[in-house]
């Protein structure tokens, strides 16, 4: 047996039942982590709502374990199902976790998708198509478990006003109450700017006479309950040195290295009169509810600028809207 020519295959097939018998153990070794540990990690996960983690650790003890009852069992608690179109198809559609904005996304297929399992969680979407706009949104509602679907429609790439994002038309029931309207209102599609506007753009629309230029101001001044004159109007829209400008600034400018800070201090009237300059409109209060995602505040808010000592460049929060815009919760 020490001879070459019997020594070799001998080896070789000791090393093969070696090898064989090292994957069935650590088969059988996985099975066994499947069925016993993986389970109870998961029970424990989901007692913790950490939904994206158990997720995770399902798919890989599943793969392990396909048939196993406990762990068909959890599915439900874990997960739901979701279908996914575009307007038009073929765009590859990406997921991840809302609250874990810097994880990797998750590619779920190319449009149509049917019957797609995710996390039980708020999820943000990632839609990329050759020749269109990508589109990253959150959902429109929190996840319920049901089976949910949702549709993007695609826009040409070039077609969309800088900046700004799309809301599609649809229904909506404010959740803040009436406002002396009653029923759901029917609202057609409209554009939301996707950042706040900056210190940098408002002083341009002030270094550009936007306080004199009477066109911006379109509504009537009202002081005390009584209309005044655009000239003893425009005298109040002054800063902390008396020059046109936001309320916070001084010497017609705003502090110094905040030139990407929302601005703030602006009246209701300096606004408007913006917005007309860049020929835009401010949102009507439904307008604004229904981009903002107040359904889902319970998840914005906890990425959102709340409760800190001073606002925060525009963007730099992930407090993301179900349309793409940012900072509706929060800074200013």
């Amino acid at each position: 047996l020490l001879r070459p020519p019997y020594l070799i295959p001998a080896l070789v097939l000791l090393l093969a039942l070696c090898l064989a018998g090292w994957r069935l153990y650590r088969r059988s070794a996985r099975v066994h982590w499947a069925n016993r540990e993986a389970v109870s990690e998961i029970r424990r996960l989901v007692d913790e709502q950490k939904y994206s983690e158990a997720f995770l650790l399902a798919e890989e003890a599943e793969r392990y374990s396909p048939q196993n009852q406990a762990l068909a069992a959890l599915w439900p608690r874990i997960s739901r199902t979701v279908s996914l179109r575009t307007t038009p198809p073929g765009a590859q559609i990406y997921v991840k976790d809302y609250a874990n904005p810097n994880s990797a996304w998750r590619l779920l297929g190319t449009s149509p998708v049917e019957g797609a399992r995710i996390p039980f969680q708020y999820c943000r979407w990632r839609i990329v198509k050759e020749g269109f706009e990508t589109i990253e949104a959150a959902d429109p509602f929190p996840p319920f478990g049901a089976l949910a679907s949702l549709e993007f429609p695609l826009a040409a790439l070039g077609s969309i006003p800088a900046g700004m994002v799309r809301v599609p038309p649809g229904p909506f029931r404010h959740p803040l109450g009436t406002f002396g309207v009653s029923g759901a209102l029917d609202l057609a599609g409209y554009w939301m700017d996707k950042f706040e506007v900056t210190n940098r753009q408002f002083k341009q629309f002030a270094d550009g006479g936007g306080y004199r230029n009477r066109e911006y101001w379109k509504p009537e001044f009202t002081k005390d309950g009584r209309v005044v004159s655009w000239e003893e109007g425009i005298r109040e829209f002054v800063d902390a040195t008396g020059r046109p400008g936001p309320r916070t600034w001084a010497l017609g400018a705003y502090p110094d290295g905040q030139e990407n800070f929302p601005v703030g201090g602006e009246s209701w009237y300096e606004a408007a009169a913006y917005c007309e300059s860049v020929g835009r409109t401010l949102p009507t209060l439904f307008h604004w509810c229904q981009a903002a995602g107040v359904q889902a505040l319970d998840y914005i808010i906890q990425l959102s600028n709340i409760g800190s000592r001073s606002p925060a460049p525009v963007g730099s929060h992930q407090g993301l809207s179900p349309y793409g815009s940012y900072d509706m919760a929060g800074n200013v």
